[in-house]
């Protein structure tokens, strides 16, 4: 899970918790964490899910993945099927949902309401920040939309592909945490250049 991963590296515990590709939020309490069910269920009353996956369950080359939940339905793309793909992704329009694509294997068909830039921006409402109080950081192609969402967004040195062409605020020259520090760095910096003499 995400919280053992970060225990294992001795990162200090989060407030907030976006998972599942931004279909699950839970935020501290107490000693343990609190999933936000008004999140969920304002996906669920958006998606249409049992449609949708009538569709996907007749493809022969998508298989299941074990975390499929009612606003996420999680594949597995068994061989490299690029017409077909791009068959299955043209019927996808026609539903009300959010389509991730993630190469060369996974594919993810979502609520309408959620995805990471969807979650990060439910959370900015609940807490009433602004996006100068927000840094988002990416290496893959499911981090598209949080990456071009908010303007100061990094995209990491060892980034997928996918992420070549996207707008962000800031690009690392490091890999992994240290390009994610670099950009942080990097937004504190320019934040404190630009205040008034008075305010700093």
């Amino acid at each position: 899970s995400a919280l053992s991963v970060l225990e294992d590296r001795r990162f200090p515990e989060p407030e907030i918790l976006i998972c599942s590709v931004g279909t699950e939020i839970y935020r501290k309490a107490g000693r343990g964490y609190c999933y936000l069910k008004d999140f969920f269920e304002d996906n669920l009353r958006a998606f249409t899910a049992a449609d949708i996956t009538v569709v996907l369950d007749r493809v022969p080359w998508l298989t299941r993945q074990e975390h499929f939940s009612e606003i996420k339905l999680s594949y597995f793309i068994d061989e490299e099927h690029p017409e077909e793909l791009d068959n299955l992704l043209r019927q996808l329009s026609r539903f009300r949902c959010n389509v991730i694509y993630t190469p060369p294997v996974f594919l993810d068909v979502l609520s309408p309401l959620a995805s990471k830039y969807q979650a990060v921006r439910y959370m900015a409402r609940q807490l009433s920040l602004k996006d100068s109080r927000i840094i988002t950081a990416g290496d893959s192609a499911n981090d598209h939309d949080m990456i071009e969402g908010f303007p100061q967004s990094v995209i990491v040195a060892n980034a997928a592909p996918e992420l070549a062409g996207a707008v962000c605020g800031f690009r690392s020259r490091q890999s992994f945490a240290d390009g994610l520090l670099e950009g942080i760095e990097y937004f504190i910096r320019r934040t404190a250049l630009s205040r008034p003499d008075s305010d700093r």
